[in-house]
């Protein structure tokens, strides 16, 4: 898939009428997953991504990922977008960015990342009902 395409898939997931904000959505998302994941994880998955998306997967300054739970992934999420999204909204983006990119070709890099973060990320995770039609 390539930017558009990724972009595209995830504003229908998540019921957003922009292209910018779908954009917002998975730039904030790839950039908080990015600072969660070994560095070696971040840049398995962003080798697959589009260079406009792979670069905020990497964009992190130290080589250790941060330790911190979902609730702060999601409020990291929120900021990120601008703060004009509530959390349960940043929570259905970051499910529709996964959702997307698994379908981009990430999906296994995905699960190795969900298996080594704390089981309350699953929420993050949770894509079968997401349909990109």
């Amino acid at each position: 898939m390539d930017r558009d395409d990724i972009l595209d898939a995830t504003a229908r997931r998540a019921g957003l009428d922009s292209e910018r904000a779908a954009e917002r959505a998975v730039l904030a998302t790839m950039t908080t997953l990015g600072e969660h994941v070994s560095k070696a994880e971040s840049q398995q998955m962003a080798a697959q991504l589009p260079p406009e998306i792979s670069d905020a997967m990497t964009s992190r300054s130290t080589d250790s990922p941060e330790e911190y739970d979902v609730a702060e992934f999601v409020d990291r999420v929120v900021r990120r977008e601008g703060g004009e999204v509530s959390e349960e909204e940043a929570v259905v983006h970051s499910r529709a960015v996964m959702a997307t990119l698994a379908d981009a070709g990430v999906r296994t890099e995905l699960e190795d990342a969900r298996d080594r973060l704390p089981s309350e990320f699953a929420t993050l995770f949770e894509t079968d009902d997401l349909d990109a039609e």
